[in-house]
């Protein structure tokens, strides 16, 4: 059901493992990466009874936060890709006590207050978290630098901390596209201590030349993206 700009899903499954509408709801176009670029439909409710359900993308729609309180219910989740811009409240993250055994968690436009940071951050299943950082940077990472486990991390839209992530000594990849990362930034984060990155986007950041220097000590690392960027 979809009146408008909003939609309505009811799903009752005992053998459905993956709900995607990130395609359903996408406006046909996709950005540089390929992926689909979200749609602006708003109001999405998702009611969900799906006791094998492991893989849920609604990144493309804004689902409310009643929605989110249900997919998290089903007991075998284990990633959630999901977009709020407004639409879904800080309190679901004061749950996560009863989350199910979340791997990977993606929160495009979801900005969270400190609170709901550190709730997030202390969910030791987790293993990749794509995160938002508006005004409330520094606090941000500091919290996620404390989750030894992540083994990706991607930051969306802003960056200007000078919070180490020397801690996330397991990180093998670090998406740090589009954010207002420098050179002296870069050097702050310890990005040189992470010896397990394999893969490390700075594309489209600030930095320069100089990044070069703080990048030596990765011997592991295979790819590094640096399109868009002031390097030579």
């Amino acid at each position: 059901e979809m009146p408008g700009d909003s939609f309505s899903i009811t799903l009752e499954s005992d053998s459905l493992e993956v709900l995607d509408l990130s395609v359903w709801f996408s406006n046909g176009e996709v950005d540089e990466y390929g992926d689909p670029i979200p749609s602006r439909i708003r109001g999405g409710k998702i009611a969900a009874s799906c006791p094998r359900l492991l893989n849920v993308d609604v990144s493309s729609v804004q689902v409310d936060t009643a929605s989110v309180r249900d997919l998290l219910q089903c007991p075998r989740l284990q990633s959630l890709k999901l977009q709020g811009w407004g639409t879904i409240s800080e309190r679901v993250f004061d749950e996560v006590a009863a989350w199910p055994p979340l791997v990977e968690l993606e929160l495009f436009g979801v900005e969270l207050s400190e609170e709901s940071i550190r709730n997030v951050s202390q969910v030791r299943t987790l293993r990749y978290l794509s995160v938002y950082i508006g005004a409330n940077d520094h606090t941000t990472l500091d919290c996620i630098a404390n989750n030894m486990d992540l083994k990706h991390l991607e930051v969306v839209y802003g960056l200007d901390s000078t919070v180490s992530l020397a801690k996330l000594r397991n990180l093998s990849s670090l998406k740090l596209s589009g954010t207002g990362l420098t050179a002296a930034n870069a050097l702050k984060l310890d990005l040189g201590s992470l010896h397990n990155l394999q893969y490390l986007d700075l594309s489209s950041t600030r930095v320069d030349d100089t990044v070069f220097q703080s990048l030596l000590p990765l011997r592991k690392l295979k790819h590094l993206n640096l399109e868009g960027t002031a390097t030579s």
